[in-house]
């Protein structure tokens, strides 16, 4: 979450911190069946809901699909969707690729990430995301 919060004051991510609303956009959710947030993703992320890199590059993607099924392809807007998806992403590939080269600590995205193993963690409950392995444990 603290990579995504630097963005919050970002000029060019402001059209995406918040919700869009339909008093701005008008019949937006007709367009746009699954809103995507920049403030919605860092409170994913403070609660543990990503339990794949894929799943946050995918919430990313899904911001700028949404800008683009709204407004014009040719907009501004899409432009600065563009923009601030691929600078988010980028930085966020860098980590990950720091992460894996270097051996850091997946916590510098403020992510939880658990290999099929929820007991590490028993104050928290997972629900299973695609690629996950669910074992059943039908004899507790």
């Amino acid at each position: 979450a603290g990579l995504l919060s630097g963005f919050l004051k970002d000029p060019v991510a402001q059209s995406f911190v918040r919700r869009v609303c339909e008093d701005k956009a008008p019949f937006y959710t007709c367009y746009v069946p699954t809103d995507m947030y920049l403030l919605k993703m860092i409170n994913r992320m403070k609660l543990g809901y990503y339990r794949h890199f894929k799943a946050v590059l995918s919430d990313l993607d899904q911001i700028y699909t949404n800008c683009v099924l709204y407004n014009l392809p040719t907009s501004l807007i899409v432009d600065e969707a563009n923009l601030f998806v691929k600078t988010v992403k980028n930085k966020l590939m860098k980590l990950e690729k720091d992460k894996m080269e270097t051996g850091i600590n997946p916590s510098l995205l403020n992510m939880t990430w658990v290999k099929d193993d929820c007991t590490r963690f028993p104050d928290r409950f997972f629900l299973p995301q695609c690629g996950d392995t669910v074992v059943y444990d039908l004899d507790r």
